[in-house]
């Protein structure tokens, strides 16, 4: 808590820490409510009042944390935290991507579970192949997504649907037949097409005829590869005999 008081000016996504302090202010108060024997608290206004009621740690009077409790560890410990939740409403046991904390790609991360019913931040060892990650980018764009579909008329939302599945068809016309390996090796762009028939070959003949016939590079835009090229030449001169 003291951590949160020191930097609260922090920012944490769109919000500072104790903007998102104040955000927890009401459930914080529900949980004070469900205690009987806490009854001299008072309410939540300021930052201060949030980090003293947080502080107390005696059973059945103290308050658990959530999201930004858990960013603040996060921060400290300098990780990463995935938080996972399972599928109640579906009955199953798929878990599913409650919130990831990106504090820095390169720090390494943690998995906690949490469940509405009796598990609240329990570690846990991911099978890495089934646990996927969202970083902090990714869902605020989704979440940003989710909020301007829910906007939409039903008679909106298939216009929206027709007009992009359209185009998504379109667009694989304008994509390359390309091997991911063959790239790699060459560094750059490549087209690998079967040239099975007449046709097919007089059309990439006609395609790579052009490509590389374009206009020659400027003298003036070679003048540093060339300057660059003539140091080196007097730097390791020759030493053939001839």
């Amino acid at each position: 808590m003291e951590y949160l008081l020191r930097n609260r000016e922090k920012q944490a996504g769109d919000f500072t820490l104790e903007q998102l302090a104040i955000l927890q202010t009401s459930d914080v108060m529900n949980q004070l409510n469900s205690w009987p024997s806490v009854t001299n608290y008072k309410e939540i206004t300021t930052l201060e009042d949030y980090v003293q009621v947080m502080k107390v740690d005696t059973p059945n009077q103290c308050c658990w944390g959530d999201s930004l409790e858990t960013r603040l560890i996060a921060n400290m410990a300098s990780v990463n935290i995935a938080v996972y939740s399972d599928n109640v409403e579906n009955n199953c046991s798929e878990l599913n991507l409650r919130e990831f904390i990106e504090v820095d790609a390169s720090f390494p991360t943690i998995y906690l579970l949490y469940t509405n019913m009796c598990t609240h931040y329990k570690a846990m060892i991911p099978n890495e192949q089934k646990v996927p990650k969202m970083s902090l980018l990714h869902k605020e764009i989704v979440d940003q997504l989710v909020f301007e579909l829910k906007g939409l008329k039903f008679d909106d939302l298939k216009k929206l649907y027709n007009n992009v599945s359209q185009s998504l068809i379109e667009r694989n016309g304008m994509v390359a037949d390309f091997n991911v390996l063959l790239t790699a090796l060459m560094c750059c762009n490549t087209n690998s097409l079967f040239l099975g028939s007449k046709e097919q070959s007089q059309g990439a003949l006609f395609y790579i005829g052009p490509y590389i016939c374009k206009n020659a590079v400027q003298i003036i835009d070679s003048f540093d590869v060339l300057l660059e090229a003539q140091e080196y030449a007097r730097k390791y001169p020759s030493s053939a005999e001839d």
